[in-house]
């Protein structure tokens, strides 16, 4: 019979062991996916898999700005953070990061203190340059 049989399959013993073992876990994993969904809680105040998407759109519309206009010039040192982000190459964190550094300063004399802040590519730098303005702040 077993002659048989593995004339049939074509696949030896050690085979179709492995391929016994594949579909055990394929079917291990698919049962833990379905228990998954069917016992995720839906009480008020906790989260759903839908809502982690919705999120995760919403932070990335929060950091991430739209472009400038191609006329619009910034003061770094009055600057927020959207302005900042919607300069190319800037990003949210290290929006933030230029933030700190100013309140640290007071505010920034020169680009040099603001290449301080992180390691500017040599486009970034011109992007920022042709994009803002120093104006040096009053006390």
């Amino acid at each position: 019979m077993k002659k048989l049989w593995t004339a049939y399959t074509g696949f030896t013993r050690y085979e179709r062991s492995g391929i016994a073992v594949l579909l055990s876990l394929l079917l291990l994993l698919l049962g833990v996916r379905i228990l998954i969904q069917f016992f995720a809680s839906t009480k008020p105040g906790e989260v759903t898999m839908g809502q982690i998407g919705s999120t995760w759109e919403r932070r990335q519309q929060l950091h991430y700005a739209p472009p400038m206009p191609a006329d619009t010039i910034i003061d770094i040192n009055t600057a927020d953070s959207a302005a900042l982000v919607a300069l190319d190459g800037i990003g949210a964190k290290l929006a933030h990061r230029i933030l700190d550094r100013r309140r640290q300063l007071g505010h920034f004399k020169s680009y040099d203190e603001l290449w301080q802040v992180y390691h500017f590519n040599g486009a970034t730098k011109a992007e920022i340059r042709n994009k803002t303005k120093l104006v040096k702040a009053s006390h």
